[in-house]
């Protein structure tokens, strides 16, 4: 049900609008701070990476790894 046809529209939707906003919104912060703004998208992109990691993998495996250890 969630790949329904709503939701496919929804989600090509957001993509078409997200998209080009991030790279305005990239190209502006760039103008700004005089760097490039592959520069900016990269900072972005890595601390997009590190919180997922820290807030998404990380308590996952502990409380696997604390799961496997208790339950031998």
């Amino acid at each position: 049900m969630l790949l329904s046809g709503q939701f496919l529209i929804y989600l090509a939707l957001v993509g078409l609008i997200m998209i080009p906003l991030s790279v305005l919104s990239c190209r502006a912060a760039g103008v700004v701070m005089r760097v490039s703004p592959w520069f900016v998208f990269g900072s972005w992109a890595l601390m997009g990476f590190i919180v997922t990691c820290c807030c998404c993998c990380l308590p996952s495996a502990i409380l696997g790894a604390l799961n496997s250890s208790l339950g031998n």
